[in-house]
């Protein structure tokens, strides 16, 4: 602390002492100071404020000492005048004990403290003098030091403020430096994407999306849309924001607007320039609209094609003076940007269009040559002949279904291989081939018959016909060979011609006989007996006949089912038989019929005339084919739900080759043809019959030993 601020002991303190002039017995501070001089107290004393604030004009003192009983009860006035005219020098008021409140209310009004007159003595007051002065230059001290700082603190405040004034400049400076350096990458961002897109999209849509989000990211605006010119008229065909201004992007894209009527963008296509609205409101030339009454300022740029006006870019902000010509000229340059991107989106569409087009051409072209390949494919393979398709060197390149079912050979095993594989190889088939290529040579085609060979190694034969196969242009590419085994209308042919010549025979013996009778009977004279005799003869005769065309037509009503039915009955097989083989035991005199039968009844269900004519047919047979005689056994027994009747000679027998025909029509066996007559019909009718009884017929036989027919018909419901 500074020795100036602390009084010595030997420091005279300068007292200005006001109490009013007392009797003798009243309290005297300045009487009980002058007491005590070793205090080095110098109390300069008066009697009134007024006279103490002349004083305070000629100097201040250290100290000043009022007593409020001069004060006349006027504290706050008085304590006022003192403190203004004297502030460095603490202010001390005197008060009697019964009226300390009063010096508490004096130091309210800016007494540094009071004294209480009759607590006081000299060596206190002297004490309490020096600790009020040494209190006071403290504060004074404080308050000077305190004005020192605030005005050293008020002139560093105003070099910060100055500085911090230069520092808001330079960050103002340096955001805007920023704000546009941002702008600037915002903007070459934007048109990076833009052009992004130029090379890796050819979707419209995406191009407006992107395109829009970038102006997005660079200018100020509320929303923002793409329209594109469609001769006299503008279509919105992009947009954004226009959901967050009470608008909405969907309904935006249903706008479309005369061009005529807008008078910005026709302004835009003739210039080419882009064209800013500070405030819509205000500007004539703005078309007023409800559905766009939020917007209060416009920017719009050209969407120019070489000389062309293409479309228009457009942002719209709900505050007014939003753009600036600067905005102008950057939305131009996006503008510039999305021409370019939408022109090759539309040529690129435009291509995609031609391609689709092309390759439906292509896709129809190609769909109606594999449908008629499939036709062809479809018709080679259900076609019911073998074909055979050759190349130019006779190598066998395609087989059809047909044909490995004829020959037994899977396509896999032929194709690539020489056709001679399906030939015998014999030397009249060699013979054959060399004719059939001459005559394929000279006339380009041939059809004959051709002898086949099967994978198992039997052969048959085959209407055979060689086509030669021709390219586009003409040009020879092999042949096809188509075939179809005709061996078993060869065999037909065979069997008619058998059944002819049968039939001849068998119908020439009784019309010979009718006719030779018939002619005795007109030329000559008989007797009655002898007519009777020969008239007998022709009528036999005439029922044979009668009796070989029965066959011949119930052969054709059986294998057709018409004409033909079966009256199903339910009968004694057991006494149908015996009357059917009746006629027999009366006309063989060399043949022993006997009958195994069950003592009992034996009823089935079905056409006992027809049943008849199977066991006729079957007895007959036996009866031919044993022509030496012999026993003959018809057999008939229950066998579960059906009666097997069989009937068995002691004839020649038959081979087992033969047995594997002998139910065809027109088959006679070997042993047959020499020895007994007929049409070879009768066991295919009795096969038919039975057959139409939802029954069976077999043989069991052996050369030499006699044959067994056997067949099967239903039993009667009990």
């Amino acid at each position: 602390m500074s020795d100036t601020l602390e009084p010595k002991d030997y420091e005279v303190i300068h007292v200005l002492l006001i109490e009013p002039t007392g009797e003798e017995d009243q309290f005297s501070l300045g009487d009980l100071l002058n007491r005590f001089p070793g205090e080095q107290l110098q109390v300069d004393r008066v009697d009134t404020v007024d006279g103490g604030l002349e004083k305070l004009k000629a100097g201040l003192p250290d100290v000043i000492l009022v007593d409020l009983d001069t004060l006349d009860g006027r504290v706050e006035e008085t304590i006022g005048r003192l403190v203004s005219a004297s502030p460095t020098a603490p202010t001390i008021a005197l008060v009697e004990l019964s009226g300390e409140n009063q010096g508490v209310e004096a130091v309210k009004y800016g007494a540094f403290d009071y004294l209480v007159k009759e607590q006081v003595t000299g060596p206190l007051v002297s004490h309490s003098v020096r600790h009020i002065v040494r209190c006071k230059r403290l504060l004074n001290e404080y308050d000077n030091h305190r004005a020192h700082m605030q005005a050293v603190m008020e002139a560093h405040t105003n070099a910060l403020k100055r500085a911090n004034l230069r520092l808001q400049q330079e960050i103002e400076e340096r955001k805007l430096a920023e704000e546009s350096e941002h702008r600037q990458r915002l903007l070459s961002e934007s048109l990076r994407d833009i052009t992004s897109c130029l090379l890796s999209s050819t979707d419209l849509k995406d191009i407006y999306r992107r395109i829009l989000a970038g102006l997005k990211s660079v200018f100020p605006h509320d929303a923002a849309n793409i329209m594109l010119v469609d001769a006299d008229e503008v279509h919105v065909v992009g947009c954004l924001g226009y959901d967050q201004v009470g608008s909405s992007d969907e309904q935006m894209l249903k706008i479309s607007y005369d061009l005529s009527a807008l008078t910005g963008l026709l302004k835009m296509a003739g210039e080419g320039t882009p064209q800013i609205f500070n405030d819509v409101r205000e500007d004539p030339d703005w078309l007023e609209d409800p559905k766009s009454s939020w917007i209060r300022s416009y920017a719009g740029a050209p969407i120019r094609v070489g000389d062309e006006v293409i479309g228009f870019l457009n942002l719209d902000s709900v505050r007014p003076d939003t753009f600036t010509l600067e905005h102008g000229l950057l939305l131009q340059t996006f503008a510039d940007q999305a021409a370019i991107a939408i022109r090759n989106a539309r040529l690129y569409q435009e291509l995609e269009h031609y391609s689709i087009a092309l390759q439906q051409a292509v896709d129809e072209a190609t769909r109606e040559a594999w449908e008629a390949r499939d036709r062809i494919e479809v018709v080679f393979n259900s076609v019911g002949e073998g074909l055979v398709v050759l190349d130019l060197n006779k190598l066998i390149q395609r087989v059809n279904p047909a044909l490995e079912a004829l020959t037994g050979y899977p396509a896999a095993d032929v194709v690539g291989l020489a056709y001679r594989l399906l030939l015998p190889k014999t030397e009249l088939v060699e013979k054959q081939l060399s004719q059939v290529s001459e005559k394929i040579g000279s006339q380009g085609t041939w059809s004959g018959e051709f002898p086949f060979r099967r994978k198992n190694g039997t052969v048959f034969d085959a209407a055979v016909t060689v086509n030669p196969l021709k390219g586009p242009a003409g040009q020879p590419l092999g042949y096809v060979v188509s075939l179809r085994d005709i061996s078993g209308y060869k065999e037909l042919q065979h069997m008619k011609d058998t059944f002819l010549s049968t039939a001849a025979h068998e119908l020439r013996t009784p019309l010979t006989a009718v006719q030779g009778f018939s002619e005795i009977l007109l030329t000559r004279q008989l007797t009655e007996e002898r007519k009777t005799v020969y008239l007998k003869m022709i009528n036999e005769q005439a029922v044979r006949v009668s009796k070989i065309i029965d066959d011949l037509l119930d052969v054709s009503r059986l294998e057709s089912g018409q004409g033909m039915t079966i009256n199903a009955e339910t009968f004694d097989l057991c006494r149908m038989i015996r009357e059917a083989v009746h006629p027999f035991i009366e006309t063989s005199k060399i043949h022993e019929y006997r009958f195994e039968f069950p003592t009992d009844p034996l009823m089935v269900c079905g056409d006992p005339f027809r049943l008849g004519q199977v066991i006729n047919n079957l007895v007959s047979n036996a009866t031919k084919y044993s022509p030496d005689g012999g026993q003959i056994t018809i057999e008939a027994a229950p066998v579960d739900d059906h009666v097997e009747v069989a009937v068995q000679d002691e004839g020649f027998g038959i081979s087992p080759i033969e047995q594997q025909h002998i139910f065809e029509k027109f088959y006679r066996a070997d042993a047959a043809e020499s020895t007994a007559g007929g049409t070879g019909l009768g066991l295919t009718i009795a096969r038919l019959i039975v057959e139409m009884h939802e029954g069976k017929i077999w043989v069991d036989s052996r050369e030499g030993q006699g044959s067994r027919f056997i067949f099967t018909v239903p039993q009667a419901e009990s």
